[in-house]
């Protein structure tokens, strides 16, 4: 469920953002060849709720959604249900929304507040790169992965997947499972590129035992199916709102401090990535042969008949 996260240059006052949200939307002509038609829409909250993430007061509500994404091929109509949510929350000053949308999620916008203008919402999703994504990499492979926030810990427990393209670009690769970090072709892309273009993490945060998130350049996935911790106890909407908001107010904003603050300590930069990767090459090369030791301690002699 990809997420990105935007911000209203409109309207400040959420309670008016909510209004235009949830009015109703007719129907797009389909000049163009696409339509979207038979808007559904509800606010899940009566009144909005409140939270803190950082110290920071947070209002929120949730608007889910669905529609009819109609597209004309000229002898007939394709017709593609469609659906998501928003949260629309303030800390005091302005309105945000996090949509669970990426290369719509403006038109999409838009088209619910009623914004036919110019420089309305700008995306406001974190810009993340590779060099942030191998220090996350990083920090695993050397057991390096707690990070001390007052009185809670938020540890990278594992690198689930990741996906990436080698030096030349034309070799593309992706890895998925839960050792992950601990299979050979996985560890050798390393060696062979920078350019990693996904992770996929395992963490956990205080009173939240396990959180899953897919981390792209400028996208986010969250996973609610797999969450284990305090939001539990939340019917399902609430988790679903404030699990989003832990994540993109809280969670990578102090993994981007860390990151940053590594960077500005020198404890990752560019001999720290040649020593990454030279231990990376130790451990394949170690590990290739313990698994040769291994195979010709359980791989039976083959006996083999004289020719006379």
């Amino acid at each position: 469920m990809s997420t990105t996260k935007w911000k209203d240059n409109k309207t400040s006052d959420i309670n008016e953002a909510i209004s235009l949200l949830t009015d109703e939307i007719p129907d797009d002509d389909n000049d163009n060849g696409i339509s979207r038609r038979n808007w559904r829409i509800e606010k899940c909250f009566q009144d909005n709720l409140m939270a803190s993430f950082l110290k920071t007061a947070v209002e929120y509500n949730l608007i889910s959604f669905s529609y009819d994404r109609v597209s004309n091929t000229g002898s007939e109509e394709n017709i593609v249900p469609q659906s998501g949510f928003i949260v629309v929350y303030t800390t005091g000053t302005g309105v945000n929304y996090i949509i669970n949308k990426k290369s719509d999620a403006k038109l999409v916008l838009r088209k619910m507040l009623s914004y036919s203008g110019k420089n309305e919402l700008d995306n406001s999703t974190f810009n993340l790169n590779s060099d942030f994504f191998l220090w996350l990499v990083n920090r695993l492979y050397y057991t390096n992965n707690k990070i001390d926030v007052n009185e809670d810990e938020l540890c990278i427990n594992a690198i689930k997947g990741f996906k990436g393209d080698t030096e030349d670009s034309q070799t593309k690769l992706s890895a998925s499972g839960e050792s992950v970090m601990n299979v050979i072709s996985a560890l050798s892309f390393f060696l062979e590129s920078k350019q990693l273009k996904n992770v996929e993490i395992e963490l956990s945060y205080g009173s939240h035992t396990k959180i899953d998130v897919s981390i792209k350049s400028n996208v986010l996935d969250v996973n609610l199916l797999s969450y284990i911790g305090e939001f539990d106890k939340d019917a399902h909407e609430e988790m679903k709102a404030k699990l989003n908001l832990l994540v993109f107010l809280e969670i990578i904003p102090l993994l981007i401090q860390e990151y940053q603050t590594d960077k500005e300590n020198d404890e990752w930069n560019n001999k720290c990535y040649l020593d990454f990767i030279s231990d990376i090459a130790d451990t394949i090369a170690d590990k290739i042969e313990r698994k040769k030791e291994s195979l010709q301690e359980n791989t039976p002699e083959i006996a083999s008949d004289s020719v006379n």
